[in-house]
């Protein structure tokens, strides 16, 4: 099957997703909880619930955000929405 496949862990168990390799330039809608023991995602639906580790000071909770669904999607990634708010919208390209 073509795409992309992504594991990933919600809460301890291995998650796995494909998505279509027409799906780049696809956007995500997360939620961020930050100052947390481990960067990490932890519910998928609609809204993708993330915990940070970094604290939410000098952008470094955003930088963390790209750096972990980067490496994730082995795709480049910004933040679209949200620089501010706990709620942002991804754009993995």
């Amino acid at each position: 099957m073509d795409g992309l496949l992504v594991e990933y862990l919600v809460a301890n168990e291995v998650s796995r997703v494909r998505f279509p390799v027409r799906a780049f330039n696809m956007r995500i809608v997360i939620k961020v909880k930050t100052n947390q023991p481990k960067t990490e995602i932890v519910e998928k639906s609609e809204v993708w619930k993330v915990n940070v580790k970094a604290k939410p000071e000098n952008n470094k909770a955003n930088e963390e955000i790209i750096k972990f669904f980067s490496k994730l999607f082995k795709k480049r990634v910004r933040i679209v929405r949200g620089l501010k708010i706990r709620t942002k919208i991804l754009e993995i390209v």
